[in-house]
């Protein structure tokens, strides 16, 4: 019996320990963010979606996913860097970016800090197959979190470039 209580408190202990470190490891995210008066979550902007503001675009809701991947891409953030870390979510009809601090911008991976975050929904036009409504949200982390990428303000030029380019001619082959 004594072998078997040791066992169990050193398994309650081992597993008090774990958890003391996880709560420990929360307890300083929170203070972290609070400190430095951080604010905005992905799921905030996911709150956001259908209230607008739209705009209607002439590309099907499923195009539309390909160029706004396309789009996130080309934003560059601190020190010029590529945006890396872009989600298409094609069941929920949406592309989501982050942009991240300039030593962890070519990290693709969705957990981790970001400076801004950009959340676009693709809804389909009521009966117009062919065309679909689009809704950008951003935020930006806060004061002491900058991000440079300004995506409610750029989104849309990029989505205007990546249509044009879509729809320009193919030059003939000349040899």
């Amino acid at each position: 019996m004594s072998v078997r209580r040791a066992a169990l408190g050193l398994a309650l202990t081992a597993c008090l320990g774990a958890c003391s470190a996880r709560t420990a490891e929360t307890v300083g995210e929170t203070a972290e963010t609070v400190l430095t008066l951080q604010s905005g979550t992905i799921s905030e902007l996911r709150d956001r979606r259908g209230t607008g503001p739209f705009t209607v675009y002439d590309v099907s809701p499923d195009d539309m996913l390909d160029v706004l991947e396309q789009d996130a891409r080309k934003a560059r953030g601190a020190g010029g860097k590529a945006v890396q870390a872009v989600f298409v979510y094609a069941n929920a009809r949406e592309v989501i970016a982050k942009e991240r601090a300039a030593d962890e911008a070519d990290d693709t991976a969705y957990e981790g800090a970001f400076r801004t975050a950009m959340l676009a929904a693709v809804l389909p036009q009521p009966g117009e197959p062919g065309r679909c409504r689009v809704e950008i949200h951003a935020l930006d982390r806060g004061p002491f979190h900058k991000g440079v990428v300004r995506w409610t303000r750029d989104m849309p030029t990029w989505i205007a470039e990546v249509l044009a380019e879509r729809e320009a001619p193919i030059a003939p082959l000349t040899r």
